[in-house]
Formats: C-alpha cells, structure tokens, sequence
C-alpha cells in the first residue's frame, strides 16, 4: 500500500522548511521532493577542515521583527556578528558600505555637510536619469568613490563594463550620512553557530525527503540482457531516498520499442553509524577515544558525545567533531572515580547517522602517581607513589630513551638536563621481572645557580636575578637588613631610595622549606664615587667589572694604557 502524506512540498529552502515545521506541529505529514543532492537550498554549508563554507555565497541572516527573530533562536544559537566590509584599493583601506568613515578617509573630512559638498559637486557630470551603472553609481557617490571602489570591483564580478551594465544593479547600494560601518539597517543579524545546516534538520525534522538527479527525471542506469534479472546502484549517498522503474523494450530494425514501465520502487540509503572504543591512561588522566567506520570516504566528520552517568543522559552534550579521516580524540575534562559514557555519530551533509553503541568508562584512583620538578641545585627530581608491591622501578628519559636508573627506591635525580629545555620522563613498575605499570611525568630544567646584577642610573635601580632550579622565594638584603623577598626572579626596576655612598647586597635563594642553598653578594656605589671616563662597559657603574674590562682592552691592544688602569683602581678604593 502506497503511504500517504498530506502535504507535498518541492524544494527543500526555508519557505518550504517553515511550512513544514508548522505543518509538523499541527500533525500533518510532508513529503519533501528536492532535486539537489543536499536539502537547504542556498543556504547550504559544507563543512571544510573544521570551518562552515557557505557553499552559494557568504549568507546572514538580518530582519527588524522580533517574532521572526525568536523563532530562528528557537532552532539553534546565533553569533553576534555584524556586517561591516572593507574594501581594499592599493593598499588603501574603506570601511563599506559608504559612510562617513569611507568618506573621511577617501577626502579627509568629519561632517556630514562636507561630504555631501562634494558627491553633490562630483554627481554633476550625469545630466539626467542615469542609464547605466556607471552613471547611476557616480549619482549615488560621485565620481572618486565610483573609480576607487566600484568600478573594478562590479567589472570583476559582471566581466563586462559598468557603462553595459543597467542601471537598476547598484541602485540598493546603502550610503549613509553616519559613522556607521553596519551594512544593515535590521534590529537583528547574525550567523547560527554550527552553521545554517543546524536550522535545515530542524525545519525538516520528521519529513521524508527524496532527491531525484537531473531535474527529477529518472536516469538510465543499466540495459539487463541475457536473462539477468539483478543490478547493485552503487553510485548512492546516505540519508537519501532513490526511486527506480524498469521498462520492458525490444528492438526490431535498429529502432527500440518500450513497454509499460513498472510500479516505482524506493530504497532509502542509510548512513552507517561508526564504532567506538574507550580507554584510560594509566594515570587517570586522559580518556582515549578510537573510532572507526566501513567506508570514511561516505560521510565528512564524527561526532563524539558525552554525559557523566550518575547525572543521567540528559545531561549529554558534544565533546568534539573531527574528520573522517580521524580515527581517535583525546577527552581531558575528567574527574577521579567518576564513570562517564560515550557515543558517536557520523554526518553527512547534516545528516547524522544513527549512534554508536554507547562505551562507560571508570575513571580509577591511578596505582602509581609521579611528579618532576626541578631540584635544589639543579637536575629535575623524579618522585613517584605506588600502592602495589612492586620489586624495581625504571626511570627512563623518552626524549632521547636514556635510562636514569633501574631501582627500588621512589625517587630518581636526572642532573644531565639542558636549562629551559623541557623533558618527558616514563616511569615503569616490574614485579617479578614483568612489567606491571607505567606512567608519565613532564618538567622544564631552570638553572643551577643565583646570579643578582644591580644597578643605579638617573636616579633609578635595575635588579637582575636568575631564575634557580629548586628557588621558592629569594630574599635580598642592604647592608645586612632586609630589603625585598618573594619571587625576585627577572628584571625590575624602582626609585633609588638609597643617599649616595657605598652599599652591599645580599640574594639568598629558599627552597620550599624556607631554607638558604644558594648566596650571592654585590657591592653598589650610588652618587659622587661615579665617573663616566671610568665606566668602561657603560652600565652606570663603576667598579671591579670595569677594571677588568680596561685591563683586557690594553692586553689586547685594543686602547688605554696600564697607568688608566691604577687610576681606575685609586678611584674604586676613594
């Protein structure tokens, strides 16, 4: 038996999809009859490398009436974005559509009156309705704003010159008086997020859809001959409905005669749903995710969902969409002892097919933990936690597979590290000679010693100081008081509150126990004991660097004398 609908609708854009949202509510049926291998129209959107490509031109949706805007929000999430163009001519930037803000910077004004001044003075060389494009242009925005930026631009887009294009093309054109780059005048403009093939399955949700090729005719696909009786279509997409016929013909003096074709039969493609598999890393901190599909080259992108199980599944969201060609995803946003279940999906053409089945994970309390942080004195320190019964742990270096140490003690301190270089380090438990877990630790090396620079110049102080393996504070000391402490690391600079005379710093460097490791010490002289002549490396200081600085220029033979030398060191001793 035939089934039966109650509406037929052909095209698949908005108007037909409106319709059919509401004839659904009322509880009618609707077959939809499109012609195109995609349902939409021309508001259709591919999905390239992540990005919604509007496949018949850029589209936003603008209106000024609420109802319509409410409704379209009701189906799916808009952006807020605003048209505002720029055209760029030679370098030269224009905001558009034509504003005053194209207008002060096409002729360097900031009114309104200005402006019309002069479009009204260029307008004049069209006497009369104009009678193409290039003169209805030039009597919209005259003649500077038509050359720079209409002229190529419509040429480019028609392929034929503005004077053989009518007229009636470029007389929407919006100009505006105003500091205002919105190209619409609507209330209400934006882009759904996901794209507007989200608001097509909503429109057409619960309506057949069917595509036929070539404008609706049917298409020969075969001649069956010699008794077969059989013929496999393999040149289908998923998500779409077919109908076929067969014709009886024979033929007789070069000419074939047809008989009555059959009765229609439908076949409706579906898109298979992919296979999902879910792991853990050993230390409970990333779900692994591999997925699979028959045929990857059948649809564009996976869809992956998750919803944690104690908050039921009506809590599921989407996790992540990623291309056919993918074949795992790593999900981080996990909680210990929490069991959280997944599922996927495969699109096409916003079509989703069915899910697969769902995969429950446990997310455990890990067995071992580790931690890599750099050490007192430098090396980064290994230290892990097991609550098994392990005999030997290995510690191995991934970067370049260099083992560390093979032992039963917990910690292990890697010395041969590079500063600023950043390591990833495995950590393995044998019991019995067998491997029974591992896991990963990461840790950048920072550097082994303090070193304090300070300096005063202009009445301003710069202090210096290296960033130590191992430091949890520093503490810097004037003449034996304490001056400043926290994380000193870095440069910075402050207002000399010190009188002119001779002063010594003290860096000490703490650990996390709040005890000294490292020391370093430097003498500063603020005011009259400064003499520029004096100041061989320029840093507004003059002291023992100096000295040694003159003494390897005069070596070297690169100027001044050994007497410059004795006065430099008489002027340090002063």
């Amino acid at each position: 038996m035939k089934k039966q609908y109650d509406y037929l609708l052909v095209g698949s854009g908005l108007f037909a999809g409106v319709f059919a949202y509401y004839a659904k509510k009322a509880g009618k049926t609707c077959l939809v009859l499109e012609k195109r291998e995609h349902a939409g129209g021309n508001i259709y959107c591919e999905n390239i490398e992540g990005i919604n490509v509007h496949r018949y031109g850029a589209h936003i949706f603008h209106t000024s009436n609420r109802e319509v805007w409410n409704f379209v929000n009701s189906l799916v999430e808009f952006n807020r974005y605003t048209n505002s163009p720029v055209a760029n001519y030679k370098g030269e930037m224009y905001n558009m559509p034509f504003n005053m803000n194209t207008f002060s910077r096409m002729w360097g004004i900031s009114t309104p009156e200005e402006a019309k001044k002069i479009i009204n003075e260029q307008r004049k060389v069209i006497k009369g309705e104009p009678k193409n494009l290039e003169e209805q242009a030039i009597s919209l925005v005259g003649t500077h704003i038509y050359q720079k930026l209409v002229k190529g631009y419509t040429e480019k887009q028609w392929g034929r010159d503005c004077k053989e294009l009518p007229a009636f093309i470029i007389k929407r054109l919006p100009v505006r008086y105003t500091y205002d780059n919105n190209y619409f005048n609507d209330l209400y403009q934006g882009i759904p997020i996901g794209g507007y093939n989200k608001i097509t399955e909503k429109l057409f949700e619960g309506c057949e859809i069917r595509r036929k090729v070539d404008g609706g005719a049917f298409v020969k696909l075969t001649d069956l001959t010699g008794g077969d009786r059989e013929y496999t279509d393999t040149a289908t997409e998923a998500n779409a409905a077919y109908a076929y016929i067969a014709l009886p013909y024979m033929e007789h003096g070069g000419t074939r005669y047809y008989g009555a074709p059959s009765d229609e039969a439908t076949a409706e493609v579906r898109l298979d749903p992919p296979t999902l598999k879910v792991d853990i890393t050993t230390d409970s901190k990333v779900a692994i995710l591999l997925l699979s599909h028959p045929d990857t080259t059948s649809f564009s992108f996976y869809r992956i969902y998750k919803y944690d199980a104690a908050e039921g599944a009506g809590t599921k969201t989407l996790l992540a969409e990623i291309k056919a060609n993918r074949t795992s995803w790593v999900d981080t946003e996990i909680e210990l002892e929490h069991t959280y279940v997944y599922s996927a999906t495969a699109v096409k053409d916003g079509f989703e097919s069915a899910p697969s089945a769902e995969q429950r994970l446990y997310v455990p309390i890990p067995r071992m933990t580790a931690t890599a942080k750099t050490a007192v004195g430098g090396g980064i320190l290994l230290t892990i936690t097991d609550s098994g019964s392990a005999d030997s742990y290995e510690f191995k270096r991934y970067d370049d597979g260099k083992v560390l140490s093979n032992t039963k003690d917990k910690t292990c301190l890697d010395t041969d590290v590079v500063p600023g270089t950043r390591y990833t380090y495995l950590v393995t438990a044998y019991e019995n000679g067998e491997s029974v877990y591992r896991i990963s630790a990461f840790c950048t090396a920072a550097k082994p010693k303090a070193s304090l620079r300070i300096s005063e110049k202009n009445g301003t102080i710069t202090l210096t100081v290296s960033e130590v393996s191992g430091a949890a504070s520093y503490k810097l000391y004037q003449d034996g008081s304490p001056y400043l402490s926290g994380n000193l690391a870095g440069t910075s600079q402050f207002a000399n509150p010190w009188d002119d005379g001779k002063y010594v710093f003290r860096l000490d460097v703490l650990d996390e126990d709040g005890r000294v490791f490292d020391s370093v010490t430097q003498t500063l002289r603020i005011g009259a004991h400064y003499d520029k002549a004096y100041d061989t490396n320029g840093d507004g200081v003059c002291d023992i660097r100096d000295a040694l600085l003159s003494l390897q220029n005069v070596l070297n033979g690169k100027g001044g004398t050994l007497a410059d030398i004795l006065n430099l060191l008489r002027f340090l001793a002063d």
